[in-house]
C-alpha cells in the first residue's frame, strides 16, 4: 500500500476491513479519536494514520458496542451510515454499512485518457 501511495500520491485511499485481532477492542473517545492501548493495535492504527496520512471514519458500533469494522480514509468528505436497507442479514459483530464518496474534484486516474 505504501508502495502505490508513494506511485500515485495525488490518489485517495479507502481501506475497509474486519479488524477484529486477539485482544484488542477499537474505542473512540470524547474527541473521536481511536483509543490506543496495546502494541498490535497501535501498529495497525500507526500505519494508517502516521505512514498514509488516513483516518479511521467508523463510528458504527455492532450489538456488542464494539468497533471491528473500520474504514480507514484520505478522502476528507467521506460519509459513513448504517444500513438500513441491507443484502444479508448481518451478526452481531458486524453491522451493515454505506458510504457515501464526493468524487467532484477527485484527481483523474493516471491511466485514463
Amino acid at each position: 500500500m505504501l508502495n502505490v501511495m508513494d506511485e500515485y500520491p495525488d490518489m485517495e485511499l479507502l481501506s475497509c476491513g474486519d479488524y477484529n485481532l486477539p485482544n484488542i477492542e477499537w474505542q473512540k473517545n470524547d474527541d473521536d479519536m481511536i483509543t490506543v492501548s496495546s502494541l498490535a493495535q497501535r501498529l495497525v492504527y500507526e500505519c494508517f494514520s502516521i505512514m498514509l496520512d488516513a483516518q479511521q471514519v467508523t463510528t458504527i458500533k455492532n450489538a456488542k458496542n464494539g468497533l471491528l469494522d473500520l474504514i480507514f480514509s484520505t478522502v476528507k468528505n467521506l460519509k459513513i451510515y448504517a444500513a438500513e436497507e441491507i443484502l444479508v442479514e448481518p451478526n452481531a459483530y458486524h453491522p451493515a454499512m454505506w458510504f457515501c464518496l464526493d468524487f467532484e474534484g477527485s484527481p483523474q486516474s493516471p491511466d485514463a485518457s
